[in-house]
């Protein structure tokens, strides 16, 4: 195969068994392109993880962080949750399936009692964490003061990674006080796994026209801007 032959290839994305980071350094010195690196399962619709095509070479020997919406766990021999070194992948998420078609056995065997597909694959967290926005805003929705609301990833550079951060519209009976930022951090953080984030209020979300929300609005009025911290 000729170089003109390749020359609208853009970015190479490998599954199925891993690629030694050597092996990676070839084949890109040989097609010029980015060459990354994905995880899936036929159970998780194909591909759960894939590496960030502005960071493939960052993450080699790595499989990337997961799609958007797929929450990941470890567990232990025992379903306990890994927070540290090696465990059994467990996945979850709308791209999940359900179930094994007339095998209910099969599937029970491949599910934790918190409804978690266990992968059967060994793996470890080499980095940030997993939290998904949809979860969060879905969570915040469902408290009586909020009147709408929406989560982005905001870039810290102390630990080298995102946090989640969220914009709330209060209903016009409140205002945004501390004391109301902390019910709300209160609330959050009973529901969900404890991760770091913040709370910021605002008057309206900036939406599209199609009602799609503008998270890179947000994000760019997140920059230099104080929010209510909390540990979720």
């Amino acid at each position: 195969m000729t170089r003109e032959q390749l020359s609208s290839l853009r970015m190479v994305t490998s599954a199925g068994a891993p690629l030694a980071p050597d092996l990676i350094r070839v084949v890109c010195d040989r097609l010029k392109v980015p060459v990354r690196q994905g995880f899936g399962l036929t159970e998780s619709t194909g591909v759960s993880h894939v590496q960030r095509w502005n960071r493939w070479d960052q993450e080699m020997g790595s499989s990337g962080p997961p799609l958007p919406q797929v929450e990941v766990k470890f567990i232990d021999e025992q379903a306990n949750p890994v927070r540290e070194g090696e465990g059994e992948l467990c996945l979850r998420g709308p791209t999940i399936f359900q179930g094994f078609h007339n095998n209910v056995e099969a599937t029970v065997r491949s599910t934790t009692l918190d409804e978690w597909f266990k992968t059967g694959d060994i793996g470890f967290q080499d980095e940030g964490f997993q939290v998904s926005p949809a979860e969060i805003e879905s969570v915040l929705h469902e408290h009586p003061l909020v009147h709408d609301v929406a989560v982005i990833g905001v870039a810290v550079q102390k630990i080298v990674s995102e946090i989640p951060v969220a914009y709330v519209v209060l209903k016009k009976t409140r205002k945004a006080t501390e004391q109301v930022a902390e019910e709300l951090v209160a609330y959050i953080s009973e529901k969900l796994a404890p991760h770091k984030g913040g709370i910021i209020p605002i008057d309206k979300i900036p939406r599209s026209v199609f009602g799609k929300i503008l998270k890179r609005v947000l994000r760019t009025r997140a920059e230099g801007v104080g929010y209510w911290c909390y540990n979720l």
